[in-house]
């Protein structure tokens, strides 16, 4: 009996001491100590994972070792950001790793490294891979406005040159790869390799990896090399890219990597699978997928081929000139962003689509009429969001209208949801339209959320007429404080003479009094 008592109280130990014997390994240990919060990933080692809010320091020294329990750790790993107000950094001999995204200061003009480091090191004040082979971080602050990049280095790392104030980079003959976001934000950059007004990549060049030149806003324009294969989403998002050719060994193109470029005017190819026609750019690998639509184009109507099946996100975005589009016959699919922006678009027919996704139309201001035909059954939130609709009238093929589908459009008057329609109106559906006052449901059949029917705003209240059937169910949180309804119940269909005779009725109720006067 004894012997039995002793191991189950030793099992009951184990099982109680068991995870608090690992709680100061494999990350699940944590605490803090001066400017920092530390992870334990093992009996001997921490890593940094967070600066602590209340940091203030400037010069950010990271100590070798760090004492917790009155134990010594080594600090060899770093994920935490250094954000304002860091100035410099300095990095130990010990570490051996840095995530991406570490150097984000807005206020960073210098990162050094300790000589005796075996993974990492600095030269004038940017830091590299031991071997020189990766450049990790360009400080945003640095002086200078032109940067020569070392001569060894293949990869450009993740974010490296995010918002730096950076005018002129030369990359070195045998740049391999230009990781994410590498060169986001720059919006001063305006020469890449130059030679006069010309720009280039390296020859060498494969992989420009999502987002590389986004938002790039003084880069107008780039030649890529012929050899390059793989371009990731976004790549010239949102910057003043003015023309571009497709090379002939691009073997993969995200998406989005044209949008909201409004200086483009032309894009060619020299590429087998994404080919231009009249200035747009197509996928015709598989299907025939419109890319991409110069923004600066000065079409102002276009009739799309009746064999392209798909509109990429974004392909339209930011159009300055197109006022009239035509699909194609059969387009089921508007994706999300595809015509967002277009704010000359006045006419676009959606008889034959079945999905209107996110955002499609947002900002269409100029598109007042909506022509939906019987196939529509969905319209996804912020889908007409900012445009100049003026009056709604939901097809009862119409299963869901998403969040904020027509939220802040200014012309709005008049919604109408007919007879058999069980369509889902979501939150905050018709929000910030202020000027749309009559609202009509004949089905009651309807599911209305809670603030699908909250239109106005603190500073512009809205009281709306709700008709409806009266067994639809109106959630007492339909409105928003600032939304007024006022609801009128739609009656049975009155019997066909019964206002006639109601008329009667009244003209012998007072000829009966009459007579009774003259009768005294």
């Amino acid at each position: 009996m004894g012997n039995r008592l002793s191991v189950l109280l030793i099992l009951t130990a184990s099982i109680i001491l068991f995870p608090l014997a690992f709680s100061s390994v494999d990350g699940y240990d944590y605490f803090e100590d001066g400017d920092f919060e530390y992870s334990v990933e093992t009996s001997t080692t921490v890593s940094i994972i967070t600066v602590l809010e209340d940091s203030t320091t400037e010069d950010m020294i990271i100590p070798s070792t760090v004492m917790h329990d009155d134990k010594e750790y080594t600090i060899v790993s770093i994920y935490a950001t250094f954000r304002e107000p860091v100035r410099t950094v300095h990095i130990p001999a010990t570490v051996e790793f840095i995530d991406v995204w570490v150097f984000t200061s807005s206020d960073l003009y210098y990162i050094s490294v300790d000589e005796n480091n075996k993974n990492y090191c600095s030269v004038d004040g940017v830091i590299f891979t031991k071997d020189m082979r990766t450049l990790i971080a360009y400080p945003a602050c640095k002086e200078g406005s032109a940067y020569d990049i070392p001569k060894d280095v293949t990869t450009i790392d993740t974010g490296a040159f995010c918002r730096t104030n950076l005018v002129a980079v030369v990359m070195p003959v045998g740049l391999k790869e230009i990781r994410f976001e590498a060169f986001a934000f720059c919006e001063n950059l305006e020469s890449i390799n130059g030679i006069g007004i010309a720009n280039e990549l390296p020859s060498s060049v494969s992989i420009l990896d999502s987002s590389v030149f986004e938002g790039c806003k003084k880069l107008t324009n780039l030649k890529l090399p012929d050899d390059l294969k793989l371009m990731g989403d976004s790549v010239f998002a949102e910057s003043g890219i003015e023309r571009i050719n497709i090379p002939s060994g691009l073997y993969t193109m995200g998406e989005r990597v044209f949008s909201d470029c409004p200086n483009l005017k032309s894009i060619t190819s020299d590429n087998y699978k994404y080919q231009v026609e009249e200035g747009i750019l197509y996928d015709v690998s598989h299907n025939k997928k419109l890319m991409a639509y110069p923004a600066a184009s000065e079409r102002t109507e276009l009739y799309m081929d009746e064999n392209i099946t798909e509109i990429e996100p974004m392909a339209f975005s930011g159009c300055s000139n197109l006022k009239k589009v035509v699909l194609p016959k059969n387009m089921a699919v508007i994706n999300e962003d595809a015509f967002e922006n277009c704010r000359s678009l006045e006419e676009i027919d959606l008889s034959n689509v079945s999905v209107v996704e996110y955002a499609a139309f947002r900002g269409c201001d100029s598109l007042t009429n909506i022509n939906f035909g019987e196939k529509i059954t969905v319209i996804g939130l912020l889908a007409f969001c900012e445009t100049g609709i003026e009056e709604l009238n939901v097809p009862s093929s119409v299963s869901s209208i998403g969040l904020s589908a027509f939220n802040g459009c200014k012309n709005l008057k008049k919604v109408t949801i007919p007879e058999n329609s069980k369509v889902e109106v979501g939150y905050t559906a018709f929000i910030k339209s202020l000027n749309l006052t009559e609202f009509t449901i004949y089905s009651p059949d309807v599911i209305l959320n809670s603030y699908s029917l909250d239109i106005g705003t603190e500073d512009n209240p809205v009281t709306v007429t709700l008709t409806a059937p009266k067994d639809l169910f109106i959630p007492d949180l339909v409105t928003g404080d600032h939304t007024t309804l006022d609801i009128h119940i739609l009656g049975e269909r009155p019997y066909p003479y019964e206002n006639l005779l109601g008329v009667l009725v009244c003209v012998l109720v007072v000829l009966f009094i009459v007579r009774m006067f003259r009768g005294v």
